[in-house]
């Protein structure tokens, strides 16, 4: 007759690898916090867009957006590291004239 000594001690984790545990899932969560801004699509926060306007000066949008990923002519394209990206068209006195969201 085997007692309960005798039974092989699977998923028993006792205290150690319960911290352990613990540990991963905390660690796991912050990193998904921490990332979020990065990968939750847009390159400029959806606030940050809504405030750049027909008119404004390419120093107004740097204020507002920061430095563009690429400046090409007159456009200069904001992306990270999604499928998404904003298009700023600035026109021959170097004021805006169109504001382009993928989506």
């Amino acid at each position: 007759m085997t007692s309960q000594h005798d039974k092989p001690k699977r998923w028993q984790f006792g205290m150690k690898g319960m911290l352990i545990a613990v540990s991963i899932a905390a660690t796991t969560l912050a990193a998904g916090v921490a990332l979020y801004p990065v990968f939750d699509g847009h390159p400029v926060t959806m606030h940050r867009l809504a405030r750049v306007k027909t008119g404004m000066t390419k120093s107004d949008v740097v204020r507002i957006l920061g430095e563009p990923s690429v400046r090409q002519s007159n456009d200069w394209r904001y992306s990270g590291m999604t499928w998404c990206f904003v298009v700023v068209t600035f026109d021959k006195d170097e004021r805006v004239v169109l504001v382009e969201h993928d989506h």
